[in-house]
């Protein structure tokens, strides 16, 4: 029991971990062009549920990523949501890495149809978390 308040505390006490989590899985519902509303509310969904935060913190700061990352070409440029991953991932811990992979997999796999530039983001995520 210990752990689980622990555990709780630890992810209710950190936004960051959030906000970093917010930006991949925004990346990743962009990587193929557009965002749909099945992948917002998907992450939406899985955000608020792995990360004890509410819909409420987590839709404003969704499209806030989406809009700037739109800005800045990543639906039509997969290299470009790469180094957005980067600099994402590198101030989470090994546990919250996965996490956020885990998002990122649903998201890019939930309207069942996968792209290439789906594929070539999610490969090179798995390869940046789990290496």
């Amino acid at each position: 029991m210990t752990t689980t308040l622990i555990t709780f505390m630890e992810r209710t006490m950190n936004p960051n971990v959030v906000e970093y989590t917010v930006q991949l899985a925004a990346l990743a519902s962009l990587v193929d062009g557009q965002a749909s509303d099945q992948e917002k509310g998907l992450i939406l969904e899985l955000v608020s549920h792995h990360l004890y935060s509410s819909p409420e913190q987590v839709g404003p700061m969704l499209d806030r990523w989406l809009n700037m990352y739109k800005e800045q070409g990543v639906g039509t440029n997969p290299g470009v949501a790469l180094h957005f991953a980067v600099q994402a991932l590198q101030p989470l811990q090994f546990r919250d890495k996965h996490i956020a992979f885990y998002i990122c997999d649903c998201v890019v796999r939930s309207d069942s149809r996968i792209t290439p530039e789906e594929i070539y983001f999610i490969e090179d995520l798995s390869r940046l978390v789990f290496s």
